[in-house]
């Protein structure tokens, strides 16, 4: 009976160490970089996203943030090009990653509607509603709301 009253301390213990400390699924750069989006330094982000994928490229997690830290910049290519990386690897994040670009196709198309009013008045806006526009034509092509805003701008 002292056998296994002095048994179940040392596995529980061993079993505790483990959950806090064997089983970290993040990287280091990962976590440090949720940490930098939780504060809005993208920059700072976009720079440990990118040294996570380098050194692991097929952790899709690192691919989706990367992609949604390139959304809040307004790089939209590249947050394309992260979202497909993340896709291949696996399908956890379509979901999300769908509703992320509606996120900013949303953002980009009514920053260039507000450009395109404000370009009535003063011409320098229209280079503005041009660029939203496009990123609003790239991140969701099939949509024609993007083009008709895009042709009523030229």
């Amino acid at each position: 009976m002292k056998k296994y009253s002095l048994l179940a301390p040392l596995v529980g213990l061993l079993a505790a160490s483990l959950a806090f400390v064997g089983f970290q699924c993040s990287s280091a750069e990962l976590t440090s970089a949720k940490l930098y989006m939780q504060k809005s330094e993208w920059n700072k982000a976009e720079a440990d996203l990118e040294k996570a994928v380098s050194k692991d490229s097929l952790n899709a997690e690192s691919w989706y943030y990367l992609g949604i830290v390139r959304g809040e910049k307004e790089e939209y290519p590249g947050m394309m090009n992260a979202f497909a990386h993340c896709k291949k690897i696996s399908p956890a994040h379509d979901s999300d990653i769908v509703k992320v670009r509606l996120h900013y196709w949303v953002k980009a198309y009514n920053e260039g509607s507000k450009d395109l009013q404000k370009g009535r008045d003063t011409s320098s806006y229209y280079s503005s509603a041009l660029k939203e526009f496009n990123g609003a034509i790239l991140l969701e092509p099939d949509s024609t709301m993007g083009y008709r805003g895009l042709a009523y701008t030229y």
